[in-house]
């Protein structure tokens, strides 16, 4: 799933909480080599520190040089894969390991490997992994019958999807619309050189922008909306600044290592992508972002740690959204820096009500979605509070989006669907009053993989999403419809 924001994946993005494994009781493993215990040291060190990047190749060697098929190890270097969305390679760790080390999984680790088994289309073993984890019924329920898995794609025909030309071998994600800009987020490097981040090895994300008129996209055809590449996307594993998880991560060491930008499609072919001014002073991930009507833009930021041991965390702050430059910063004060995160700002055209998502402490799952109004735009935001549980569930509600309709999109990898984060929509209305059910966008804008970022323009006709499903990297779609795609124009109250 994504935060790299997809926010940081995502972010995002889901923005970033490494998985640390517990010990295994049984059976016993062999014992260690002594030369071998410095460099398993050392991977250990970095995976505690979710520096996924580093302690995964340490943990590769600690395997070859000891020969060990240790099943904890492997389920480390498993979950490092995991962390920076490298599949393929969690499917190579996978059958490394021997079966009777199932018995001792954690209820996380049966979910990633439900949502792997997912995108690899084998939803009766997706919905195996599930069986018995508190919360996760109606998705397993949804993973083994596969009459409903057609019904959702009931509306399929009525979708026109096609692939961005600013995509490129790097992460793009979370498109937001104004007036003449689209807004992404995008780990491509903005120079030849630069810091990477230890969680994955690439570069931090920024807020780029491109002029709407300057775009241009490919038509992809209904049948192999899955399966298509193209020659400026890497085929190779696929690398992802966090989304949404929880950005505990830091450059590689105190002498920036650089990111060496081998394929350096993004500067080769910037045209008219741009990062977006007066941003410079942050230095992790930055975005998604989203604007009002008064060109007032909310975005995720990085926060610095607390102290010396705490995570890092994301919060969000505002400012003036001037052509393509940001001024006025300020930081809302809707996180904590020493217990939670808050990220994923979405809001509603007027101004006066904001939805976010966050991993506060009561909340029903990992991330779940909140929302604070205020009278006027010049009145202070009202104490935060959770949607409710047609809203949020015990898996992760990210990436929300107000539309010009009053219609709330956001992403969910906790309900019935395709896999990975799928789209769901619902009236911002119900929403609030904590009534009804979000509706299910059809295939072909949900996926096997993670679909998410969704924003439309003022017709409900047409618009961009994000999905990893080409080659497993975070691209941008545009979509468009001949019916008007909204539910209705709502009135929030």
């Amino acid at each position: 799933m994504k935060i790299c924001f997809k926010s940081f994946q995502i972010i995002l993005v889901l923005l970033f909480v490494g998985l640390v494994l517990p010990a295994f009781g049984k059976p016993q493993s062999k014992p260690i080599p002594a030369d071998c215990i410095p460099l398993l040291t050392k991977a250990n060190t970095a995976y505690v520190h979710s520096q996924y990047s580093i302690a995964a190749p340490l943990f590769e060697s600690f395997l070859k040089k000891a020969r060990s098929t240790d099943g904890e190890t492997l389920f480390k270097l498993w979950d490092c894969y995991w962390q920076m969305h490298a599949y393929n390679q969690c499917n190579l760790v996978i059958k490394r390991v021997d079966k009777m080390y199932f018995t001792y999984l954690s209820s996380l680790q049966k979910i990633h490997l439900s949502e792997l088994a997912a995108r690899m289309d084998n939803y009766t073993q997706a919905a195996n992994w599930l069986n018995g984890i508190k919360g996760y019924e109606s998705r397993m329920v949804g993973f083994m019958n596969p009459q409903l898995l057609e019904n959702f794609k009931k509306d399929s025909a009525d979708w026109h999807i096609s692939y961005l030309d600013i995509n490129s071998g790097f992460n793009n994600f979370s498109p937001y619309l104004t007036d003449s800009l689209l807004i992404f987020c995008s780990n491509s490097p903005s120079a030849k050189s630069e810091r990477a981040n230890s969680w994955d090895g690439k570069s931090y994300v920024k807020l780029w922008y491109v002029p709407i008129n300057k775009t241009a996209w490919t038509t992809l055809s209904s049948k192999n909306v899955n399966t298509q590449s193209f020659t400026n996307v890497k085929s190779t594993t696929r690398f992802l600044s966090p989304v949404y998880e929880g950005s505990d991560t830091k450059p590689i060491d105190k002498n920036s290592v650089l990111t060496k930008a081998v394929n350096f499609l993004a500067l080769k072919n910037l045209g008219n992508l741009n990062l977006l001014g007066g941003l410079n002073i942050f230095r992790y991930n930055v975005g998604p972002a989203s604007v009002d009507r008064n060109h007032t833009i909310y975005f995720s930021v990085n926060q610095p740690k607390a102290g010396k041991d705490a995570k890092d965390r994301i919060t969000i702050m505002q400012g003036k959204l001037i052509g393509n430059k940001v001024i006025q910063l300020k930081l809302l004060p809707f996180g904590n820096k020493n217990q939670y995160s808050v990220m994923h700002p979405a809001i509603d055209p007027s101004g006066k009500l904001l939805i976010f998502s966050s991993d506060k402490p009561d909340g029903q799952g990992g991330f779940d979605l909140y929302y604070t109004r205020r009278s006027d735009t010049k009145s202070p935001w009202d104490s935060p509070k959770p949607f409710s549980s047609n809203i949020n569930t015990v898996g992760n509600e990210v990436f929300p989006y107000c539309s010009p309709d009053s219609v709330l999109y956001f992403s969910s990898d906790g309900r019935e669907g395709f896999g990975g984060l799928d789209i769901y929509r619902i009236s911002i209305k119900n929403a609030l009053n904590g009534i009804g059910t979000p509706e299910l966008l059809s295939y072909p804008i949900n996926s096997r993989g993670d679909d998410f970022g969704w924003v439309e323009d003022s017709s409900l006709k047409t618009g961009y999403f994000t999905s990893d499903r080409i080659n497993g990297n975070d691209n941008i779609y545009h979509f468009s419809t001949n019916k008007i795609i909204g539910i209705g124009t709502l009135t929030v109250q």
